[in-house]
C-alpha cells in the first residue's frame, strides 16, 4: 500500500516538474520526463495537474474537460466547497483560459450551490 502511494506521489511530482519544464520552454526535457514517469500511477490527486499538462500540450477542450470532470466528481471530491475551490482554480488557471468559452465547460466553471444559508446580519438598536 505504501509503495503504491509513493509511486502515485512520485508520478505527481514528476508531472508537476514536467509542467514547469514546459513553462520554461524546455519542451524536450518536459516530454522526456513525461515519457519516463509512471502514467498509470497517477491517481485522483494528480488529475488537475494532468489536465494542465493536457492543456499546455494542446489537447482538445473535450479531452481536458473529461479529466477535469473526473477531478471534480463527487466520488473524488465529496464536499461542494472542495469542488467549487477547484472550479475557481479552473477559472483562474492561465493554461486553461483558452478553453473557458467552450460551451461544454459550463459545469466546470460555474459554482454549485452548497446549500449554506447566508449569515443573518446583526442589527443593534440605536
Amino acid at each position: 500500500r505504501n509503495k503504491i502511494k509513493n509511486e502515485a506521489r512520485t508520478a505527481k511530482y514528476q508531472l508537476q516538474l514536467a509542467i514547469c519544464l514546459k513553462a520554461l520552454e524546455k519542451d524536450d526535457e518536459a516530454q522526456a520526463l513525461w515519457g519516463e514517469l509512471k502514467q498509470d500511477a497517477l491517481d485522483d490527486n494528480a488529475l488537475y495537474q494532468l489536465a494542465v499538462w493536457q492543456a499546455i500540450n494542446g489537447e482538445e477542450a473535450g479531452v481536458v474537460a473529461a479529466t477535469l470532470r473526473k477531478c471534480i466528481d463527487p466520488a473524488v471530491r465529496p464536499k461542494v466547497r472542495a469542488r467549487n475551490q477547484l472550479r475557481k482554480f479552473i477559472r483562474t488557471e492561465p493554461d486553461l483560459k483558452s478553453y473557458l468559452e467552450d460551451a461544454g465547460w459550463k459545469d466546470l466553471i460555474q459554482d454549485e450551490d452548497d446549500g449554506a444559508k447566508p449569515e443573518k446580519p446583526t442589527s443593534r438598536p440605536n
